[in-house]
């Protein structure tokens, strides 16, 4: 018989939470590390071919990814920062007035 696995501490402590936040943080940076690699490329094949509008549209596409890892950073480190209690340095999550479900639908909307 199959047993649901129940944690001796909360899921959601404030350890927890950090590496999780980290986790997602350096995600981003290796996305846009890797966006930069490639809109490099891009602009330089641009430049052998300055006829090619593809590539022209598809740098442009790799600006956004760019654009859009770098506000993924800033709009967590937002929402953490702005739902942690600092009057409160107690270990429970629910202590630190952390709103689940904006962090859950945060994820939700970055995870793809």
């Amino acid at each position: 018989m199959v047993t649901t696995y129940q944690p001796k501490n909360s899921y959601f402590t404030p350890e927890r939470v950090q590496k999780s936040v980290k986790d997602l943080i350096t995600t981003c940076y290796k996305d846009r590390e890797q966006m930069l690699t490639h809109y490099t490329y891009l602009m330089d094949a641009y430049e052998k071919d300055t006829e090619n509008t593809a590539l022209l549209q598809e740098a442009t596409k790799t600006l956004n990814v760019i654009i859009k890892s770098t506000e993924k950073i800033v709009k967590l480190l937002d929402m953490v920062s702005k739902h942690l209690d600092k009057s409160d340095e107690s270990d429970d999550f629910d202590k630190l007035n952390i709103d689940t479900k904006s962090l859950q639908s945060f994820l939700d909307q970055y995870s793809n």
